[in-house]
């Protein structure tokens, strides 16, 4: 009972002495204490024949697989040294680094592992279209809390 008792004071010594608010076990039974650093799933395009740009809308289409997600976004002018970007639901526009991305669950649950279809089409205020493409990518998984410890998160970059 002793031993029992320490044990658990020494597991709570530990994970408040390391700023760890949980705790998860490990295969042989052992608590492990996780952390509580976030992530989110993300699709990145990475433009490298258009140059997007402050005050202007896009009209933007991201597919993975068969789920897709369709916004306007509205990039505001550049000014006072503020990061430029826009973000609408689940899509990111951002004219400095000419990235558009896919944020959050991305239509799919669970294991992203494997191939998937991936597409994008961005279209400007005029309606002329910048971008059209449809190819495949894998998805790198992701644990910043350690392994076993959530969340569990899934990125890919497609240079387009």
């Amino acid at each position: 009972m002793r031993s029992t008792v320490l044990t658990a004071v020494l597991v709570v010594l530990a994970v408040g002495a390391s700023g760890c608010d949980r705790l998860r076990g490990l295969p042989d039974g052992q608590p492990r204490a996780c952390t509580l650093i976030g992530c989110e799933n993300a699709l990145t395009f990475q433009l490298t024949d258009v140059d997007l740009r402050a005050g202007v809308t896009y009209d933007v289409e991201v597919c993975v697989d068969d789920s897709c997600t369709r916004a306007d976004v509205v990039v505001p002018p550049a000014g006072d040294g503020a990061p430029v970007g826009a973000r609408v639901g689940q899509l990111y526009v951002d004219p400095e680094s000419d990235q558009i991305q896919r944020l959050g669950q991305l239509g799919l649950e669970g294991d992203l592992s494997g191939v998937h279809e991936v597409s994008l089409e961005v279209r400007d205020e005029a309606g002329e279209l910048l971008v059209a493409t449809r190819g495949e990518t894998g998805f790198e998984r992701s644990e910043p809390n350690g392994e076993g410890c959530p969340p569990v998160c899934w990125a890919a970059t497609v240079e387009v």
